[in-house]
């Protein structure tokens, strides 16, 4: 009797190593596959929302949080079941995560009393380098065993901070262009070849004509971007050529129609931002530059900021023509809709103007 007892106790010790055993498999092979999802994502606030997607739904979470601190401010994304508190369930996960922070600890869980019965709280801090504040919180139904949630949870942190890093490394990057990008844009405005104030009035009319049509709040911040820098490829172009007032030669329009693919180049750490500015020559009819694409196939970052470089070029003096006003410039860029320039922006920037 006592060997078969200790037979049945090995047996059933067994059982229950192999289901652990399973579920750690289970568990790496989520993490395996989160890591993938977020090595997809250029961008920081798909990358949160994706892994916050992910995670309420690995853990049936009614809440689910990740943050984290940037240079630029708080960086987050959350999933709150409509049924639940938006205001306590984030709080109480925020001091447990606090809590987790002051004590040094990778996981911190806590059981709360909801309103239809135990709530389980569990918080992990992100630590990134050059970026310590942030973490992973949930808010679940408590579960009657271990179910693993600890040990998933707590690698979490870790492969999100991997992408973080690459992410902040890349903005990083992007600032440092930014600056090399804006300090030749001065220069070459502060010389005389570049039009004072025409970079930052095309970023500002391009901006509202993003908030015109509608796009996302990151959209936006791209075609600002790539706006206020559209013009940075002319450090490759002799100055002489970008003043003269006579009609250039088939040489100097061949130097000038490639100032949007060097722009696209020094831009390249942009991404979006780069391919706006290349393709901001474009024409609808198909005969643009520098690729010929098709209305279809033109960013609408790239439309807009096509037509709203060439209105403040109109309203705007250059030696071989004076301004025109505002009316004349709206009337000829409705008369060339289609034709030279995309419809849906022509159409934002004529209701952008008309209700200045």
């Amino acid at each position: 009797k006592e060997a078969e007892d200790a037979l049945e106790d090995a047996r059933r010790d067994l059982t229950l190593s192999r289901r652990s055993l399973e579920r750690r498999v289970r568990d790496l092979e989520f993490v395996s596959e989160l890591a993938s999802l977020l090595a997809k994502e250029t961008d920081l606030e798909p990358m949160l929302g994706r892994t916050v997607r992910v995670l309420a739904a690995r853990f049936q979470a009614q809440m689910a949080r990740v943050e984290i601190m940037l240079a630029d401010g708080v960086h987050a994304a959350e999933h709150l079941d409509a049924t639940q508190d938006r205001q306590a369930l984030p709080r109480l996960a925020a001091d447990l995560l606090g809590q987790a922070r002051r004590e040094g600890t990778t996981l911190a869980r806590d059981v709360v009393l909801g309103p239809d019965g135990p709530l389980e709280i569990l918080a992990a801090p992100l630590r990134v380098p050059r970026a310590p504040a942030g973490g992973v919180m949930l808010v679940r139904a408590a579960q009657g065993d271990d179910d693993g949630a600890s040990f998933l949870l707590s690698l979490v942190p870790q492969t999100l901070g991997i992408a973080l890093e690459a992410e902040i490394q890349r903005r990083d990057a992007v600032q440092n262009t930014l600056r090399v990008a804006t300090g030749m844009l001065e220069a070459l405005e502060g010389r005389g070849t570049l039009h004072r104030g025409h970079a930052e009035r095309v970023a500002k009319l391009a901006g509202a004509m993003s908030d015109e049509i509608g796009l996302s709040s990151r959209l936006r911040r791209v075609i600002r971007t790539a706006a206020r820098l559209h013009d940075v490829g002319a450090v490759g172009v002799p100055d002489e050529i970008l003043r003269r007032a006579d009609p250039l030669s088939d040489h100097e329009r061949t130097l000038l129609r490639g100032l949007p693919v060097l722009g696209a180049r020094i831009l390249e750490p942009f991404g979006e931002a780069a391919a706006f500015v290349r393709h901001m020559r474009e024409r609808p009819d198909g005969t643009g530059f520098p690729d010929g694409l098709p209305e279809a196939d033109i960013p609408i970052g790239a439309a807009i900021i096509g037509c709203a470089e060439a209105y403040d070029a109109m309203t705007h003096h250059r030696a071989w023509r004076p301004s025109r006003t505002r009316r004349d410039a709206l009337s000829e860029l409705t008369a060339l809709r289609g034709e030279q320039f995309v419809p849906r922006a022509v159409d934002a920037l004529r209701r952008v103007v008309e209700q200045r």
